[in-house]
């Protein structure tokens, strides 16, 4: 279900109607779905490990930065680290 904005004028009087808890569980059910996809999100970052690395890895001596300066675009794989100078 998409977001529907919440109500924040509620009147004592009139109390809870059938509308209300509608777009309340609409919402809930929007909140599921987002939270869902961070997750997914969150544990297929944490899984690719080819690309990152901790940053107690990185600080390492053995896990120092390599930055190349190039005139050209080629010869450069995933996670290479490059400046082209001719520009």
């Amino acid at each position: 279900m998409a977001w529907n904005t919440p109500k924040v004028d509620w009147d004592e009087k009139v109390g809870i109607k059938g509308t209300d808890l509608n777009r309340i569980e609409g919402n809930i059910l929007d909140l599921h779905g987002r939270l869902s996809s961070l997750t997914s999100d969150l544990t297929d970052h944490e899984a690719d490990t080819d690309i990152h690395a901790t940053k107690a890895a990185v600080r390492t001596d053995s896990g120092k930065l390599k930055l190349e300066l190039t005139t050209t675009d080629t010869g450069h794989t995933s996670g290479d680290i490059w400046i082209r100078t001719d520009l």
